[in-house]
């Protein structure tokens, strides 16, 4: 058994590390099943332990130093092209730790970036299921009557928003900035959502793609020609040309049992790809190309169920700041949450935790987004 220690890289006043939470939840889960002892933590590291990190991109050049020797990177960004300066901090950190990357693409990217980093150090980390992914609630009494997108709008997308015609044979949302509670309970009253390309890159955006499988969501992809992907992951969406997109969106949309019926399809067929069996993949190759992992200080007998307690973990402020707003859309009784849920949903509560995030329960009908 090993220790882990998931790290997040969060910037002062940067609320999209959010983004970050569900590959989280995928590793610190699927690390567990495989029986290591796994710990989170926000920009700090833990030298006594094997740190994972979340966001190294994120990372001033001057702070590099700062993380222990030979430690994992975990990239969940596209590489090369509009993305030099993410690929240049990568790669510059590819030459003292090791990079799990979800795209291969990524990895050809850093390899043409710098020649001569060793192909050792940067390995394909694939994704698949994660019951722990399962987060949304589909409600039957909502209306699910719009498409809606999540994500930046950069000058592509907006470039590919312009072509969308909206009409009352065709309604779309878009948000920006909304991560937790907030996002999901918009995607369970959705009635599809939409990945649209954020740059020229264009590797399908797989990281994201998943946890709108895991719950059943309906995902409609715009592609291009040049689109990237791997194994069968197309086959998991509904495809749909970046060029001229409306009268495929409004097709789509006119046949709301086609998207339940291909995002249940999908659901079935991900469930078959076991998360845990890839991460003892990647493990593997860690271990093969040389890496030497911190051993456990735990008694091989020690019940590993304490790391789901709420009161064992150590309170996070800054994780605080960014949580508040998930309970806002959560209509169960606080305690609830606390006890149900609070690990899941990663809050780190402490013996304030009530005190400190109370807010009157709201209802999906009520809640204001």
């Amino acid at each position: 058994m090993t220790r882990f220690s998931i790290i997040t890289i969060a910037p002062f006043q940067y609320a999209h590390f959010r983004a970050f939470d569900e590959i989280k939840l995928l590793l610190y889960f699927s690390l567990s099943e495989l029986g290591h002892e796994v710990t989170l933590r926000t920009n700090s590291f833990d030298e006594s332990c094997t740190n994972i990190i979340l966001g190294a991109h994120l990372l001033r050049e001057d702070s590099f130093g700062e993380i222990p020797v030979d430690r994992i990177l975990f990239n969940s960004e596209q590489l090369g092209g509009d993305f030099a300066e993410w690929t240049q901090k990568v790669a510059h950190l590819a030459f003292s730790h090791r990079v799990w990357d979800y795209s291969s693409h990524n990895i050809s990217s850093l390899i043409r970036f710098i020649p001569s980093l060793d192909p050792q150090r940067a390995k394909r980390f694939r994704l698949g299921f994660q019951p722990s992914l399962r987060r949304i609630s589909q409600y039957s009494s909502s209306e699910k009557s719009r498409f809606v997108f999540f994500g930046s709008v950069t000058q592509q997308r907006q470039a590919i928003l312009n072509n969308i015609r909206i009409s009352d044979r065709l309604l779309l949302d878009v948000y920006f900035g909304f991560y937790g509670f907030r996002r999901d309970a918009i995607l369970a009253c959705s009635r599809a959502a939409l990945n649209i390309h954020s740059h020229p890159v264009r590797i399908l955006e797989w990281t994201r793609i998943l946890y709108l499988i895991a719950n059943q969501i309906p995902v409609i992809a715009l592609l291009h020609p040049s689109t990237y992907a791997e194994d069968d992951q197309l086959s998991y969406v509904l495809p749909c040309l970046e060029e001229n997109p409306t009268p495929q969106l409004e097709s789509y949309y006119a046949t709301p049992e086609l998207l339940v019926s291909h995002a249940q399809d999908a659901y079935v067929r991900i469930s078959e790809v076991n998360q845990e069996h890839y991460t003892a993949q990647a493990l593997d190759e860690l271990l093969a190309s040389g890496f030497s992992p911190a051993p456990s200080t735990l008694p091989a007998s020690f019940d590993h169920q304490w790391r789901f307690s709420p009161m064992q973990r150590s309170p996070d402020p800054l994780w605080y700041r960014y949580t508040y707003s998930w309970l806002e859309a959560d209509p169960r009784p606080l305690q609830q949450v606390h006890w149900e849920v609070g690990v899941f949903r990663q809050y780190h509560p402490d013996q304030n935790f009530a005190a400190e995030v109370f807010r009157p329960p709201l209802s999906l009908s009520t809640m204001q987004v």
